[in-house]
C-alpha cells in the first residue's frame, strides 16, 4: 500500500482505508474508502460498510456524514457518489439520512445516488431523474 501512495502522493486520501472504532468498546465497527481519483466532475466514490454485528446501529451514518464533509473540504471535491443494490433498504436510509439522493437506477445492478454540497454541507439537495 505504502509504495501504491507514494507513486500518487496527490491522491494520498484515496489511497487510506478508514476505519471507525466505537471507542466505548475498542472495536472496529467498519471500513470505508474513497474510490478515486476524483472524475472530471469532481466526484469521488464512497465505498464503505458496517461489520457484522454493528449493523444498523447509525455507525454508518455518522461515518458517511463525516467522510463526505471531509472529502468536500480536503479534497476539494464537489460530491460524492454511492451505489447501493436495490434490495439493501438499510444503506439506501443511510444514504437519504446523508442528504444522497437517486441519480439513476442501473437495471440489474443497483441505484447510484449523488450528494452534492459545499464546504458547509448546506446546499439543497438535487435530485437527478434516471
Amino acid at each position: 500500500m505504502i509504495p501504491h501512495i507514494e507513486a500518487d502522493a496527490e491522491n494520498h486520501l484515496c489511497n487510506t482505508l478508514w476505519v471507525p472504532i466505537d471507542a466505548t468498546i475498542n472495536t472496529v465497527v467498519a471500513g470505508s474508502v474513497f474510490k478515486c481519483p476524483p472524475n472530471e466532475n469532481g466526484e469521488v466514490e464512497l465505498g464503505a460498510g458496517a461489520l457484522d454485528g454493528f449493523l444498523i446501529s447509525g455507525y454508518m451514518t455518522e461515518t458517511k456524514k463525516l467522510l463526505c464533509g471531509y472529502a468536500i473540504e480536503h479534497m476539494h471535491l464537489k460530491s460524492s457518489v454511492a451505489n447501493c443494490l436495490p434490495d439493501n433498504l438499510a444503506s439506501q436510509r443511510t444514504l437519504e439520512k446523508c442528504s444522497f439522493a437517486i441519480m439513476k437506477k442501473v437495471t440489474g445492478v443497483g441505484s447510484m445516488w449523488l450528494q452534492k454540497s459545499d464546504k458547509t454541507n448546506s446546499l439543497p439537495m438535487v435530485t437527478y431523474q434516471a
